[in-house]
């Protein structure tokens, strides 16, 4: 849900500070006001790299820097606050906006939300804790801090867009112990857009790390006919998050019963799994206004049942495959 103001549309463009598996972007927020342009800028201090890269067992607490930063020549108020981390559709970094809850390893910040007055070419540094919980297992846990500007820039003409920059800065906190790599893959579905179909298969990373699985696409129509496949290399998908594998068509599919087949694999290792669910087309009005940057917040993630486990070697004979009832 994006926020609203004066009944115009609100543009919220997200700038993420990207990195590793979770490539670097370095450019600040940029935004041009009346009197002139702000540029947001978050600095993770005391890292070596563009975001907090954070090894701390269960139970510790530790004290961490940010630095706030406008680098523009017009003031700006900004609202800091910390995030759920997601990952979108086929992959890589989101965070939630500032109206959504926060849940999991964001409540182990004490970042409070707040307004800061930043003067043109000036900066502030804020501390802040992670606290591990006393039962927290081993594996990736992750959130973010991010910055924006807090009041909407109003646009101007017939179609006026009001626009939020935004600074994210992720924090990866690894608890020390065993790894395990895990991929359920769950229900396909259709939907269509500008007059094409486009087919979305669930999918849910259970395990504890991070991954980029490259995922294999094929469309089976009622006679078990192959009528269209894809290889999707998906970016990060982060360790307790779900997602969809989205494969554009180039065509419309006529109403029917069809099958997708999905196979995801890991490169290195080759890890894989696949899974085989049924699709069903009916004739329906296309559909509009669809997010496209970002993973449904309400779409159900695969069930436990479909979940394939730790991720066997190919060396196991084959790859397993879980039918959707």
């Amino acid at each position: 849900m994006r926020p609203a103001q004066s009944g115009r549309p609100i543009q919220v463009l997200t700038i993420v500070a990207l990195f590793g598996l979770l490539a670097a972007l370095a450019a600040p927020a940029v935004a041009i006001a009346a009197e002139g342009q702000f540029k947001l800028a978050l600095l993770p201090l005391g890292e070596s790299g563009p975001y907090f890269d954070i090894h701390m067992t269960a139970g510790e607490t530790r004290t961490f820097h940010v630095q706030i930063a406008n680098n523009g020549d017009a003031a700006v108020a900004a609202r800091t606050y910390a995030a759920d981390v997601y990952t979108i559709i086929n992959g890589g970094f989101a965070g939630r906006l500032r109206d959504q809850s926060t849940s999991g390893s964001t409540l182990w910040l004490d970042y409070p939300t707040g307004v800061v007055n930043l003067p043109a070419g000036s900066s502030i540094t804020r501390a802040f804790t992670v606290a591990v919980p006393r039962t927290t297992g081993p594996g990736e846990y992750i959130t973010s801090i991010l910055l924006e500007n807090d009041k909407p820039i109003g646009g101007t003409g017939a179609v006026a867009l009001s626009q939020i920059t935004r600074q994210a800065i992720a924090l990866v906190v690894t608890v020390p112990g065993p790894r395990y790599p895990a991929l359920a893959i769950g229900k396909a579905s259709h939907t269509v857009v500008a007059g094409k179909s486009v087919v979305d298969v669930a999918v849910e990373n259970p395990g504890n790390v991070r991954l980029k699985p490259v995922a294999t696409f094929v469309l089976f129509d009622a006679a078990a006919n192959r009528i269209s496949e894809a290889t999707v290399p998906m970016d990060t998908f982060f360790a307790h998050t779900a997602t969809f594998i989205e494969v554009p068509l180039a065509a419309l599919l006529l109403a029917g019963q069809y099958t997708v087949h999905t196979d995801a694999r890991l490169p290195g290792p080759r890890w894989g799994s696949g899974h085989g669910s049924p699709l069903g087309i009916h004739p329906r009005r296309p559909t509009r206004g669809r997010d496209r940057g970002h993973a449904r917040p309400h779409a159900s993630p695969p069930s436990p049942g479909r979940d394939v486990g730790p991720i066997a070697p190919p060396s196991a004979a084959h790859s397993t495959r879980v039918a959707c009832s």
